[in-house]
Order: structure tokens, then C-alpha cells, then sequence
């Protein structure tokens, strides 16, 4: 799960050129403007990462001139907050809150560490936009218990190990992030089904439930339109839960550009072994079978061939430039890369800027 709000420390301070009585403050490789002198170097902090969803009252009012958004969670509950995301302050780049760790309550005074996790804590939640009618659908239950959702871990907050791969020299596949809903279809059969108490079948989900087949749902009207059903039988997809992005004039205010709903893989799992499929598996399995795959920026490559100059201080915002681009459908821009290492065990995204001040939601 994202850590949205979490214990971290100020790693660098900047003053903000015109600006009196704010400066811009690191944690992490997130950059965010604060009150001039609210912290010192190395100060703890609590930091508030973009998408968070602040709760109204307390110590958030602040924000209540910017207004409040609705967001709906996983069992498809709306509730309403502060919505945090991308801005520019006098020219600043600004990506998050950062509060002194006086806003805690006091019952965390001995307890709390570097990299603590304090979401439910504060009752933060993640933003993310209602459903509209077409893509809410009715729920047939949760999101099975027998697949697994994806959620590549911004480079931001894991330089170390970015860097590590890219001194190890690790191979990478990099496709574009799509600006789209997730969905996720399967297919299990008896023995497995029988394994995890549930009935065989082929399912469609959203990004958080399983969905019934119903007249007129996005993500079912396209299963059936481009036969998803039976290319899980083509090259022995039994078994499989199949992961991507489903993009459409009528999501996202049609980010992409395109003229029509179309499902695009990024991930594959395989139920038996509980295991991602090793990325361009994945991609030989979906083409194989019909499927469209998310476009690929590169099959292989290593990180030092991509970036050849970086250094550890740099590597991340090279890769932040790099996420920029145009959109694969020739829309607005591209949202950003995911980077897959192909052994399919560590992988992460990189979220162009320009797409986060440009995007309404």
C-alpha cells in the first residue's frame, strides 16, 4: 500500500526567488514548498504525498480555500477532503505538504521512526476520482482474493534503489504509462477455484471490484466486443489474470486521444505460482493471444544506457525528464514510463510533471 502520509526527514532547503515567506523544502526527491524557517536541515517532518485526500477539521483547514474534492474508495464509499496534487508557487514546484511532527497526537511522541507509515492514522485517504456510470457497473464482489493488484512505487521515493540498478546494470523493460482505468480480467479453472473457495469462470474487474455482466459497463461491453473470454484458451492462459489499462473518449477527458474504448496490457499474473510473469513473457503471451500490449519505449535496456551521465544526485530527475513526451495516440502528453526489470521482480514509474499541472483530476 502507498504510504500517502509518513514520517520523513528534510533532506535539503532552497530559498524561492521573489518569494518572502516561503522556500522550498526536499524529502525524499520530492520537492514542496513550506513556511520559510518552519524547519531546519535534517528536521523531522510529516509529508503528505500528491493524491493524498486530507480530512476536513483539525489541523488541515488551512487548504479549505482551495475547496474540498470527493474521491471513492475500494468498497465504493465516497468520502471528501483537501485533495492534494501538483502546483506551481511563485515558479516553485510544489508536490506534497510537508507539517512539523507537532501536528501528531501526543500518543505518538516515542514511538513513531523515519519512513513510518501514518495514513489511517490521520485518516488520509487516496484521491481517486468517482466513476462514472459506465465504468461503475454492479458489483459481482471484491477484487479476488486469487489475483493481485499492481502499483509500481514512484522513483521519488525509492532513489537508493534506483540507483543500485542502475550501477548493477540491470536490464529494464520501459513502456508508456497510459492515462486510462485500470482493468483486470481472468480466467480459473476448477482445481484452483476449488483452492481458493470460489466457483470457475471468467471475470471482468475494475480497478477495485469484480464486476457483473451488465448492459452497457465499459470494461464488459469491451471483454465481449474483442473477445477476451476466448483468447485465454489461444496459447494456455488458464489460470491467468491479465492487467491493463482500459482507455476511451470518455475517460479522463480522453487524455489519450483516441476515438474508441481499448484494453492495453501491462501486466500478466499467474494464480498458481502467486507470481508476476516476467515482463516481456507478458507481452509475448498477450500479443500471442490477441491482446494489445501497452506500448513498449524499450524491451531491454539497462538505465545506464538510457541516461549515461547520471549520478546519484541526478538519476532521479533525469528520469522525471524522460517520463515527459508525447502521448503513444497522439493526445495531449503521456502520462509517464514504467520501468519493468525483466526478471520481473522490481519495477517503478516515473510521472511526468508537465502531465500532473496539466491533468484536471
Amino acid at each position: 500500500m502507498r504510504k500517502l502520509a509518513s514520517i520523513q526527514q528534510i533532506a535539503e532547503i532552497r530559498p524561492i526567488e521573489g518569494a518572502d515567506a516561503i522556500e522550498a523544502v526536499r524529502i525524499n526527491d520530492w520537492w514542496c514548498v513550506a513556511k520559510k524557517g518552519e524547519f531546519t536541515l535534517n528536521a523531522l517532518c510529516v509529508y503528505h504525498e500528491i493524491d493524498s485526500l486530507l480530512p476536513i477539521g483539525g489541523v488541515y483547514d488551512f487548504l479549505a480555500a482551495r475547496g474540498t474534492r470527493k474521491s471513492e474508495l475500494e468498497d465504493g464509499t465516497i468520502v471528501e477532503g483537501y485533495r492534494l496534487r501538483t502546483i506551481r508557487l511563485k515558479g516553485q514546484l510544489s508536490q506534497g505538504l510537508a507539517l512539523p511532527i507537532s501536528i501528531l497526537p501526543e500518543e505518538f511522541a516515542d514511538t513513531y521512526f523515519i519512513g513510518h507509515d501514518i495514513t489511517a492514522n490521520l485518516g488520509i485517504f487516496k484521491y481517486e476520482l468517482p466513476m462514472n456510470a459506465s465504468l461503475r457497473g454492479t458489483a459481482r464482489g471484491n477484487f479476488p482474493s486469487f489475483a493481485r493488484k499492481s502499483d509500481q512505487e514512484r522513483c521519488q521515493n525509492i532513489r537508493r534503489e534506483v540507483w543500485d540498478a542502475y550501477v548493477a546494470e540491470d536490464v529494464f523493460q520501459v513502456t508508456v504509462k497510459l492515462d486510462g482505468s485500470s482493468m483486470t480480467t481472468f480466467k480459473i479453472g476448477e482445481v484452483l477455484a476449488e483452492q481458493y473457495g470460489t466457483e470457475p469462470r471468467f471475470g471482468v474487474c475494475s480497478r477495485n471490484l469484480e464486476l457483473k455482466e451488465t448492459e452497457g459497463n465499459a470494461f464488459w461491453d469491451v471483454a465481449r466486443r474483442d473477445g477476451f473470454e476466448n483468447k485465454f484458451g489461444l496459447l494456455d492462459l488458464m489460470d491467468t489474470v491479465v492487467q491493463g489499462e482500459l482507455i476511451s473518449p470518455t475517460i479522463q477527458g480522453n487524455f489519450e486521444g483516441v476515438n474508441r474504448p481499448d484494453f492495453y496490457v501491462y501486466n500478466i499474473f499467474d494464480i498458481k505460482e502467486q507470481n508476476w510473469v516476467e515482463p516481456n513473457t507478458a507481452r509475448f503471451l498477450a500479443e500471442g493471444n490477441g491482446f494489445k500490449y501497452v506500448p513498449v519505449l524499450y524491451e531491454q535496456i539497462t538505465l545506464k544506457d538510457l541516461f549515461p551521465e547520471a549520478t546519484q544526485d541526478t538519476i532521479i530527475q533525469q528520469l522525471l525528464d524522460y517520463a515527459d513526451g508525447p502521448s503513444a495516440f497522439g493526445g495531449k502528453l503521456r502520462e509517464g514510463a514504467v520501468f519493468k526489470r525483466v526478471d520481473g521482480k522490481f519495477s517503478f514509474k516515473a510521472i511526468s510533471n508537465n502531465y500532473l499541472l496539466k491533468s484536471k483530476d
